[in-house]
């Protein structure tokens, strides 16, 4: 057996023996319903299998251990025995594993045959301290130091890489590639800006990894500058980090709360209610150089309607993406300063609050109350917003703007 597997399942198909082998740590182990015997009573995602580095008190160091989780509706058995949805057992050497096949009314409960789990130790040693050399300290979070170490070739594209997890008997040591750049925060707070050409390198690299994720049903929910590191500062080669938001995409709806809130606090009004109502703007003279593409790119990406809003796979052939240096159509003239729009949009949600607090003040009876409010804000007046209102405010996408090649 290859010395970069560290386990498998032997089962039995068509009279022949196949053998399905796990080389990767965590998740690479779920093999959810491949190779298993496709019937009403095999979830999808039927059980997962995965290993873990852990310290041994019997030996003093760290061991590896295997373990099956239950992620199934009908149930997983090991050695006969049910392990219940959600639950995790440990896999040893030679257990079998099965699942419930069918229900008759002549045979009752009939279970597949067994899948047999082969355990493989890799080779070496499995403590932190033989397979990485740990360097000087480079940050330090709430939770955990990070270190610089040095190990064998780690290698992910656009995506930090954790190549292994040490539970051991003090600590947990996350290694993880290392990304020299810092954050891609720091990298533009400093240079101010980037050309175009540098933001479209930067947009591929994180939709490419986005992309990646979504091909596997894996959602990031956490998408932002401090979450994208910079492993090479000259090229700008970035690296997606910071998993502990994301979710696998299943039946369930995506619910739970995600993102930062702390953005929230930019406003009024907040960045939440400026993303679902669509408040932005491309103002003059800031965005005056920048090509049409662009603009239309990130209008795509900023649609309320998500059936509207560009998927990565149409972000990634989007036109923008295939301009070359200096290529792309320009305003002719400066774009029209939105603000004044941004500002009737406010003005308006402030005088919807104000009508709903001199609604409810009116209806507690606190009338003293509603005379001072009314007194010190003379100019609100009580005007619900209404759909007839947003036929004042001007469609940035259908505006027509005249524009010139970049090489005429």
């Amino acid at each position: 057996m290859p010395s970069d597997v560290w386990g498998s399942v032997q089962y039995e198909s068509g009279n022949e023996i196949r053998t399905m082998r796990f080389n990767k740590e965590g998740n690479g182990g779920d093999f959810g319903s491949g190779g298993l015997s496709q019937s009403e009573y095999v979830s999808h995602r039927h059980f997962l299998v995965y290993k873990e580095t852990v310290y041994d008190p019997k030996t003093d160091g760290p061991t590896a251990i295997v373990f099956l989780k239950d992620l199934s509706k009908k149930g997983t058995f090991v050695n006969g025995k049910k392990v219940g949805t959600g639950n995790t057992v440990q896999l040893e050497h030679n257990d079998k594993i099965s699942f419930l096949a069918e229900i008759s009314e002549a045979e009752g409960k009939v279970y597949s045959p067994p899948y047999t789990f082969i355990s493989a130790k890799p080779e070496g040693d499995l403590a932190r301290s033989s397979l990485y050399e740990l360097g000087p300290k480079v940050g330090e979070g709430n939770f955990a130091s990070v270190y610089k170490a040095k190990h064998k070739k780690t290698k992910t594209p656009n995506l930090v890489k954790i190549s292994q997890v040490f539970n051991e008997q003090n600590h947990y040591y996350i290694v993880m590639e290392y990304a020299g750049g810092g954050e891609l925060f720091d990298v533009v707070k400093n240079r101010s800006r980037f050309s175009e050409s540098e933001a479209r390198h930067v947009f591929k690299q994180v939709l490419g990894g986005v992309k990646y994720l979504h091909d596997r049903g894996i959602v990031h929910r956490d998408l932002k500058p401090e979450n994208i590191l910079v492993s090479d500062k000259a090229s700008l080669t970035i690296k997606i980090s910071d998993f502990g938001l994301a979710k696998m995409i299943s039946n369930n709806a995506l619910n739970t709360t995600c993102g930062t809130a702390s953005y929230n606090d930019l406003g009024p009004p907040s960045l939440l209610q400026q993303v679902l109502q669509g408040l932005f703007s491309f103002p003059s003279p800031y965005w005056d150089d920048v090509s049409q593409e662009a603009v239309d790119f990130i209008e795509g990406l900023l649609q309320q309607d998500p059936a509207q809003r560009l998927t990565v796979d149409q972000a990634l052939s989007h036109r923008w993406m295939a301009l070359e240096d200096n290529e792309g159509c320009f305003t002719s003239t400066p774009r029209t300063d939105p603000r004044p729009m941004l500002q009737d949009w406010l003005e308006r949600i402030m005088h919807e609050r104000s009508a709903r607090a001199l609604q409810r003040a009116n209806t507690n009876g606190s009338q003293s109350s509603i005379g001072s409010s009314s007194s010190s804000s003379g100019t609100v007046q009580k005007r619900p917003v209404s759909a007839e209102d947003d036929d004042d405010i001007p469609d940035r996408r259908t505006t027509s703007r005249p524009c010139y090649h970049a090489d005429q």
